[in-house]
């Protein structure tokens, strides 16, 4: 009987426990808020107004404000929790053979269409390829240095030729820069001509 009661009493706390530490929590954030924000704002506030019931307003609005930040917080560990998840994820593909490879490229030429670096791809313009006489939409990503220059004594520019619709593959080709056109579109319309296969046409251009 005596161990009954006692893992009753037990279970009741376990329950009860949870909810006097969240009233004590939140009866502290509004405890704060009122004192470091909402009276002293409201104190000034009523010397040039006269608000009935400005307690009661005062305290509905420090309560949606701690409400507030809870939702905020919330949803900052939601991300934290979710970029670890993907970090983890991301270090078992760099340690499978050939699939990290893969992963790698295509994390790269992703984050220029569409990251912060898409920078990287300078201007459009027109190459012969795959052969002369038909042309394919290119993206400039540099000049060529070094090895290549020397062994091909040409001006060589490095440009990118992605695949449609999916421009995350492709090919990097080396062209003499004499040999490559010029396009007045910008990067984003290259990319949109390229992804809808050449349905969504920039506007023209040409003087």
């Amino acid at each position: 009987m005596l161990t009954k009661l006692r893992n009753s009493f037990l279970a009741g706390i376990a329950v009860i426990l949870p909810l006097i530490v969240t009233v004590f929590f939140l009866r502290v954030l509004i405890n704060l808020f009122n004192a470091t924000l909402f009276e002293p704002a409201m104190k000034v506030f009523n010397m040039y107004f006269e608000i009935p019931y400005s307690e009661y307003i005062a305290n509905g609005i420090v309560v949606i404000a701690v409400l507030g930040l809870i939702v905020m917080i919330g949803v900052a560990t939601r991300i934290f929790l979710l970029n670890k998840i993907f970090s983890v994820g991301e270090k078992i593909v760099y340690r499978l053979p050939l699939v990290n490879k893969i992963y790698l490229a295509t994390k790269e030429i992703s984050n220029a269409f569409l990251g912060q670096r898409r920078g990287i791809f300078l201007r459009v313009v027109l190459v012969e390829y795959p052969r002369k006489g038909i042309y394919a939409i290119g993206f400039i990503t540099s000049e060529s240095i070094g090895e290549i220059q020397q062994k091909t004594n040409e001006e060589v520019v490095n440009v990118f030729v992605p695949t449609t619709p999916n421009p995350t593959s492709g090919f990097l080709l080396l062209v003499p820069k004499k040999e490559t056109i010029a396009l007045g579109m910008s990067v984003e319309e290259g990319m949109k001509l390229v992804v809808s296969g050449g349905a969504v046409s920039p506007p023209n251009r040409v003087n």
